[in-house]
């Protein structure tokens, strides 16, 4: 109606599309709640068993390996498992739903567009998945460094009197740069990494975006699709 210049038509539709913008609040709302909830429930699952296994050690198992170690991975790295699994299974749940909508609407304009915009999706996430595989080993070093360092700092706490009596600052000082520069150094590591993967990913889409959006002419000329059907496969 926009592109014929029926002003009337769309001065009809305005009420149904206000409408369907204030619908978006609840929606959203409705959206924060669930991925608050399902973080919460996640985190409290993973820890309660994390604490369940650890209490299921004997006594000479548990005292076989640090406390700093059980406080290193009850944080720094149930942290990471929150931020790169949790938070992206609940963004590919998020985006599997959001595709699967736009696939009804791909069927709804030509069953042959739907099945075509299947190729590309297939390849953009099997070319994230293998990016993000080359972050495992900076993640595990990552890790241990802070192992490392926990376990350190509770060491270092555990023997204050020994250090002031000793006068000892210095040396621990020194030290105590030098295993945190190590771990600064770890997670700049890790950003570039990152950095890496999001550039080639985004380079990526952004061919993958130009290659379909170069189709989409082409459909429109061919008569396969009007111009209204490619807008709504945009939005797809």
């Amino acid at each position: 109606a926009a592109m014929a210049g029926q002003v009337d038509v769309i001065i009809g539709l305005l009420p149904k599309l206000f409408l369907l913008v204030l619908l978006f609040i609840p929606s959203d709302l409705f959206s924060a709640w669930v991925r608050g909830l399902y973080l919460r429930r996640a985190n409290s699952l993973i820890k309660g068993r994390y604490i369940d296994r650890v209490f299921q050690k004997n006594i000479s198992e548990f005292q076989n390996q640090h406390l700093a170690l059980y406080l290193s991975n009850i944080t720094h790295d149930m942290n990471t498992v929150e931020q790169r699994y949790f938070l992206s299974l609940y963004e590919a749940m998020r985006r599997a739903f959001s595709a699967l909508g736009g696939m009804v609407i791909l069927v709804n304009v030509n069953w042959l567009v739907a099945l075509l915009a299947l190729v590309p999706s297939a390849i953009v996430s099997f070319f994230a998945v293998r990016s993000g595989r080359g972050l495992e080993k900076h993640e595990g070093e990552r890790s241990d460094f802070l192992k490392d360092y926990t376990i350190y700092v509770r060491q270092v706490l555990s023997a204050f009197r020994i250090i002031k009596n000793n006068a000892l600052e210095g040396k621990i000082e020194a030290d105590f740069l030098t295993k945190s520069q190590g771990v600064q150094d770890k997670k700049f590591q890790l950003d570039k990494a990152e950095t890496r993967v999001l550039f080639r990913n985004n380079l990526f889409f952004s061919i993958m975006i130009a290659v379909l959006l170069v189709a989409a002419m082409l459909t429109v000329r061919s008569g396969l699709v009007t111009a209204g059907g490619v807008v709504l496969v945009i939005n797809g």
